[in-house]
């Protein structure tokens, strides 16, 4: 044990309430240095995430009402189309393959 008390990774206290000594002192530094800029980690990438979120709800919004003229013009001149969610694609060979 003597050779790795030299390196700083074995607490130096040798009895129970030494080390407990230690590892207050460790929590305490860890509180006043390390936590307060886990916690400006933490409530950034949270602000981040819901300006993002109420970004994406407006373009939502967006898209739908540039949408809207489209639908009632289609409505007024009959033409119908595919229902939310499908996709047709049709092939030129299709014809020269049958």
């Amino acid at each position: 044990m003597k050779v790795f008390s030299n390196c700083g990774f074995v607490p130096e206290a040798t009895s129970l309430s030494g080390l407990a000594h230690t590892w207050r002192e460790d929590a305490i530094a860890f509180l006043q240095n390390d936590a307060p800029k886990l916690l400006a980690i933490v409530v950034g990438a949270f602000v981040t995430i819901r300006v993002v979120r109420c970004g994406q709800e407006k373009h939502y919004g967006i898209s739908r009402e540039l949408r809207r003229p489209i639908k009632e013009e289609f409505t007024k001149q009959n033409i119908k189309t595919a229902g939310p969610g499908r996709l047709f694609v049709i092939d030129p060979n299709a014809a020269a393959l049958s």
